[in-house]
């Protein structure tokens, strides 16, 4: 065995070093060049060899080199073939290397050089991509940039006049014209195809899929349109294989279809449809009438008029009857309300500004965030600093702050170089900054914790109270716990309410219900009620707050139900089980679960693999996979026979069986038959979106 990990290794070793004969090495902070005998072919001489994008090859005997921060081209018999003054020095393989240098003080221009570092393209472009024996060339002109195509004698094969141009392989390339659309040119700079494509993808088994609008269609080398672009998807394989698109239809109780249109995937809103088709994103009406045409990289309708839309990468809102109303420009667009917060890098910095929905820029000035409304106010920074805005967009409280700690009506808690406060919203100091951390409790007080202890404060100045205990405030009072489980009821004029019996020790009581909470002591669970008063016994290994006069225990890892007078009503015999819900609790036992009565009678059999209540009143079924439905009172509605099951109204279920979907009801009854790809309900009683979609088909 071990002469076959051996032979492995020197096999390993050997393709290595046909693969990569020269290795890098470093020498006191610098790099050189070795064969695989080792023997050094470039001293170490060099802040870096090969090429500027952190790759190293060899081309022939020729690589790269960096000294002074900057690029040349040396030869392995130490010859430098150009001095070291470029910025980039790239090889993309074959014959020529894409380089960068400065030309004027301001301005760094792309050209390409030989093996030998003669210059092949001049250093006139902005831009140089190289595709096989042509370079894709970018040079700007005016305010923009124009593209076109070259040899390596800087011969012009298609004019620098073109918004870009993108190499498609097999010696075509796709050109996009000043309005958006592309033709098809051969490496001699010859259209085959009109200016008519949206996109087009690269070529496979000499055929290539293009775009015009969200449909598909197949092309030639040729520049022949093989199918006209009907298509949803097309595989350009061998051979090659289409799907038309998804017809979507509102049908009615009796399936009949009042309207159709076509998309990938339709989202119901409450006005109408999002369309989502081909990468793009649309609006529909009710109807499915087009009301925004699926032109947008993503679409948020937040009312019936205005639109959060994404277009280029950016968002805006758009208004359907006004259009843009923000233009699409920000990195990230939040409505709340009828105001809106956006924001953009500018100068390379995240700057947030707020506007309303009718497109009025309400801030004159950006700032680092702005934060949700809180009430009537936005936190907001600028230079590390924190203030307020109010809807108008001014700043109220000026950003001078450390941080704002908390607000509460008219008062807000700061942190001011370092110290605690309280201002007003007409930035009036109510506690003057001073060292102590501070609680904002109600319109008259405030809490001040010092060197441990708790004061309650009133504005004036004056102690009303202080103590050393844990305290828990409330609208209109405190409770202080004092260290013998007793607690102290007091207002906020420091007088004394009541005084009652917490608990003796252990655990803090939890979870309030029904005049009873629980409580823990020496691992045991019981009850209290609202005073404090031990009711039940701390025996039981767990408990759950009442619900509906009922409480759930556990016992020898068993769980069971108890009333408020301690006497057992359902035995401790289930693994599981919930609170009790309208008269029902679910329980399980040996993994399979069922619904039983406040009696502890079975009402539905433990039979099932999940029992869960839906937001309808009616309980999810599952077994073995499948879905089915059970009534309020614990009736079964639904055979667990379908793949997938939905209840979305009181009286209609959205199913799924045997890979097609439907639509019943409750009962049963079918409404939508299960025939089709999707099945979705709408805002609009009595109609229902369906959806037919084809498989793939073999293009003759």
């Amino acid at each position: 065995m071990r002469w076959v990990v051996l032979l492995m290794c020197l096999i390993g070793f050997a393709v290595q070093s046909v693969a990569d004969p020269y290795q890098r090495f470093e020498e006191k902070g610098k790099i050189g060049l070795k064969d695989n005998q080792g023997n050094v072919v470039l001293p170490a001489a060099f802040e870096a060899l090969g090429w500027s994008d952190g790759s190293f090859s060899m081309a022939g005997e020729v690589t790269g080199f960096k000294a002074n921060q900057r690029w040349g081209l040396i030869h392995l018999s130490k010859k430098k073939l150009t001095d070291a003054i470029f910025l980039s020095l790239v090889y993309p393989g074959g014959e020529c290397v894409v380089a960068q240098k400065p030309v004027s003080a301001t301005r760094a221009m792309f050209g390409c050089l030989t093996l030998k570092g003669e210059v092949k393209i001049p250093f006139v472009y902005d831009h140089i991509c190289v595709e096989g024996l042509r370079a894709v060339v970018v040079q700007r002109q005016g305010t923009r940039f124009r593209s076109g195509l070259v040899d390596f004698d800087h011969r012009t094969i298609i004019p620098v006049q073109y918004n870009a141009i993108r190499p498609l392989g097999t010696l075509r390339y796709a050109v996009e014209n000043d309005q958006g659309k592309m033709a098809v040119f051969t490496e001699e700079g010859k259209p085959i195809s009109g200016f008519a494509i949206d996109s087009i993808a690269p070529f496979v088994h000499d055929r290539a899929v293009y775009h015009i609008g969200l449909r598909q269609g197949l092309m030639d080398r040729a520049g022949t349109f093989l199918t006209p672009a009907i298509y949803a998807r097309i595989q350009p394989g061998e051979p090659p294989l289409a799907r038309t698109p998804t017809v979507w239809s509102l049908v009615n109780q009796k399936n009949e279809v009042i309207a159709s249109t076509e998309g990938d995937w339709l989202e119901a809103t409450a006005w109408g449809f999002v369309v989502r088709d081909n990468g793009r994103a649309g609006l529909l009406y009710p109807n499915l009438a087009p009301q925004l045409t699926a032109i947008y990289e993503d679409l948020v309708p937040v009312s019936g008029t205005l639109t959060v839309a994404k277009q280029k990468g950016r968002w805006g809102l758009w208004h359907v009857r006004q259009g843009w109303v923000i233009a699409a420009r920000h990195d990230t667009l939040r409505v709340e309300g009828d105001l809106v917060r956006t924001c953009s890098r500018q100068g390379g910095q995240l700057r947030w500004q707020l506007w309303d929905t009718l497109g009025i820029l309400k801030t004159p000035r950006s700032y680092e965030f702005i934060a949700p409304a809180e009430g009537h106010a936005h936190r907001v920074r600028q230079n590390g600093h924190w203030g307020l805005l109010d809807r108008t967009g001014r700043e109220f409280v000026l950003c001078v702050y450390d941080s704002l700690l908390a607000m509460r009506g008219p008062q807000v808690a700061v942190r001011y170089r370092g110290q605690f406060g309280i201002i007003n919203k007409q930035e009036q100091w109510l506690v003057r900054p001073q060292p102590h951390p501070v609680q904002l409790i109600s319109d008259e007080v405030y809490g001040l914790q010092q060197q441990g202890q708790q004061f309650l404060m009133g504005f004036d100045g004056n102690i009303i109270y202080f103590t050393d205990n844990r305290c828990t405030f409330y609208a209109t009072y405190f409770e202080e716990l004092l260290p013998t489980g007793e607690a102290k009821k007091v207002g906020y004029d420091g007088v004394l309410m009541e005084r009652f019996h917490r608990a003796e020790a252990g655990t803090p009581p939890t979870a309030a219900n029904e005049g009873f909470v629980v409580f823990k002591r020496d691992g045991k669970a019981g009850f209290l009620d609202a005073r404090g008063r031990i009711r039940i016994a701390n025996r039981y290994d767990d408990a759950r707050p009442f619900q509906e006069g009922l409480a759930a225990f556990k016992i020898l890892n068993r769980w069971g139900f108890l009333n408020a007078q301690e006497q057992i009503v359902v035995q401790p015999a289930y693994d599981h089980v919930s609170d009790f819900s309208s008269g029902l609790a679910v329980v399980g036992r040996a993994g399979r679960f069922g619904l039983i009565d406040a009696q502890g009678k079975v009402i539905l059999a433990l039979a099932y693999d999940r029992v869960v209540p839906n937001a309808h009143g009616h309980y999810d079924l599952q077994q073995g996979g499948k879905k089915g439905l059970a009534s309020g009172s614990g009736k079964l509605l639904l055979e667990p026979t379908y793949e997938f099951m939905e209840q979305w109204d009181a009286t209609h279920v959205r199913v799924k069986r045997n890979g097609t979907w439907g639509i019943i009801t409750t009962q049963g009854l079918t409404v939508v038959p299960l025939l089709y790809d999707q099945a979705l309900p709408t805002a609009t009683p009595g109609l229902f979106l369906v959806a037919r979609s084809s498989g793939w088909k073999e293009l003759k």
